[in-house]
């Protein structure tokens, strides 16, 4: 994934956070989304 954003790839993560952030307070949404954010950018 990191070679299709080339320069961009920082910019992922902050969204990735964006989105794993806006799960919160719920502890169990929160480790839902950081484990899809995770299989997401191993892709």
């Amino acid at each position: 994934m990191r070679e299709d954003f080339g320069p961009a790839w920082p910019q992922v993560l902050v969204n990735s956070s964006r989105e794993i952030l806006g799960r919160g307070p719920d502890p169990a949404a929160l480790v839902d989304a950081l484990e899809r954010a995770r299989k997401d950018l191993d892709r």
